[in-house]
């Protein structure tokens, strides 16, 4: 190539590099932009046992993902379509050996506050899920506000009591914190860490995804309040293997419905379902939750506090650069 060739093409590109960098985040902001339109409103990102929509929001239910529909059967539908659409167990072959050694380092301290609300998950969910909660066991009357007297994790919204309409047995329990008392009600993986870390999550251990690894440990999508003997009954076990001790078809089709919520939330980013499970939500969906009438909210989570954000929100650019990274390592890997 001749010299004043080489100029040319040198000039040409300082020209332009500013102007690629300069476009650049425009085009993120734009993905993001586009990808923001089908959010959850607001008022919404406050995450139901029932997955239901307000009345007033209940309008283009086809554009909401399928954990937020009143419509059961639309939900069930669409679930069933991510399920079959599930390729990849991406099992761990050393049967989740790492996971027991390590498992603050691979998901983080326990109840992380990831959203940076200045509260812990723990007291998150339990101010989300229970009513006539107590945040100042020092005043008299129930207080919505702990006036900095709460634990140094969350100062001003830790729980001391509260009524949990438990979505696992269908009782009512009083929750009093406590050392001999807390453990009644106890915070619930839906999809249970070591499971998660089974199929998928040592992959991203192992690439040093922490991040991924600590929003899933703590995304409000994951965790319920439930009755403490039922938590521990379940342990790390798949739908297949445990379900909520009470059958009706309505308690049956939300767990499914919000188990493959989550997968379906983290699948992206490799994390999956053993095939024994895929098949047992596919069924249990199809049975539960198809052809059966939308019965009536049941959520008792408190909507009137802002401290609630959309757990796809933290991970937005993040998400993009990772999708980039996997589908770049796939094709260098051809």
């Amino acid at each position: 190539m001749h010299s004043k060739t080489r100029r040319d093409y040198k000039k040409f590109f300082v020209a332009i590099f500013p102007a690629t960098i300069t476009l650049i985040p425009l085009a993120v902001s734009s993905t993001l932009a586009t990808t923001s339109v089908t959010a959850i409103p607001d008022t919404t990102v406050t995450m139901s046992a029932s997955f239901s929509l307000d009345n007033n929001q209940a309008e283009n239910q086809s554009n909401y993902p399928f954990y937020y529909l009143s419509d059961l059967n639309l939900a069930g539908n669409q679930a069933i379509d991510f399920l079959n659409g599930i390729t990849e167990e991406y099992i761990d072959p050393h049967g989740g050996a790492g996971y027991s050694r390590n498992r603050e380092k691979i998901f983080g301290s326990a109840w992380k506050d990831t959203d940076k609300n200045g509260c812990d998950t723990r007291n998150d969910i339990l101010r989300r899920d229970l009513t006539s909660i107590d945040l100042d066991k020092n005043q008299t009357g129930l207080q919505s506000i702990g006036h900095g007297k709460g634990v140094k994790t969350c100062p001003n919204a830790t729980v001391y009591t509260g009524i949990l309409q438990d979505p696992y047995t269908n009782t009512s329990i009083n929750f009093m914190r406590g050392k001999n008392t807390s453990k009644a009600v106890q915070i619930d993986h839906v999809v249970p860490l070591a499971y998660a870390y089974i199929f998928g999550g040592w992959k991203l251990a192992k690439n040093g995804e922490k991040r991924v690894l600590e929003q899933f440990a703590n995304d409000p999508l994951n965790l319920l309040a439930v009755d403490g003997e039922s938590n521990q009954s379940k342990g790390a076990q798949g739908p297949s293997q445990w379900t909520p001790p009470v059958t009706d078809t309505d308690t049956q089709c939300r767990y499914a419905l919000r188990f493959s919520a989550v997968i379906e939330k983290y699948y992206p980013y490799g994390i999956s379902v053993s095939s024994a499970d895929k098949q047992f939500l596919i069924n249990t969906i199809t049975q539960t939750c198809l052809n059966t009438p939308t019965s009536p909210t049941n959520s008792t989570q408190n909507t009137d506090d802002n401290v609630f954000y959309d757990t796809e929100k933290p991970l937005g650019l993040f998400r993009i650069w990772f999708r980039l990274k996997i589908n770049f390592q796939s094709w260098i890997s051809f």
